[in-house]
């Protein structure tokens, strides 16, 4: 009878437990996406006032922020090391873009400006911009693998219905199929 009682007492201290466990996973991940929250309206807030975006219509800016929120936000989390952040976001190959066209003149016009920037700001390094280019490279693995990472999760318990990660999350699942 005491062994009985005793392993009840262990069932419920590991369900215990588990329950602890549970709720810190909850508290970790109520934490990571709000924080990413307030990023993705930094990011925003950073594209609005990027010249090149704007020349842009509306829709297409939406599509575009869209299309790059994940790599936008892996991009802000290694910013000091990569200095390209509208080249991950003017993708004319965004889905969902009505004017592609205007999209690839606004990036071939920043390519340029930066490789011009890079040639004067580095003359000792002649692979600055490709190496920039590889870094972009990189990144957009290391957001594909992220969105994978996210893709089957059910985040609905820890963000608001209508968050800005919430909806962004949605569109992608919408666009991924």
């Amino acid at each position: 009878s005491q062994q009985r009682a005793h392993g009840y007492a262990r069932v419920n201290e590991d369900s215990l437990d588990l329950a602890e466990s549970a709720a810190d996973e909850t508290a970790v991940y109520r934490a990571l996406l709000l924080l990413a929250e307030r990023r993705l309206y930094r990011l925003v807030r950073w594209s609005r006032h990027l010249p090149a975006f704007n020349t842009v219509s509306t829709e297409d800016q939406i599509a575009l922020l869209q299309n790059c929120w994940v790599e936008l936000l892996c991009f802000d989390c290694c910013w000091r090391s990569l200095q390209t952040p509208i080249i991950v976001l003017m993708q004319p190959d965004a889905q969902g873009l009505s004017c592609p066209e205007k999209v690839r003149a606004c990036l071939d016009e920043m390519c340029q400006s930066l490789m011009a920037h890079t040639v004067t700001a580095c003359p000792n390094e002649p692979n600055k911009f490709a190496e920039l280019f590889l870094k972009v490279a990189d990144l957009k693995r290391t957001a594909t693998a992220a969105w994978a990472m996210l893709a089957g999760k059910d985040l609905s318990p820890y963000l608001e219905t209508n968050s800005l990660l919430m909806e962004l999350f949605k569109s992608s699942r919408l666009r991924s199929g």
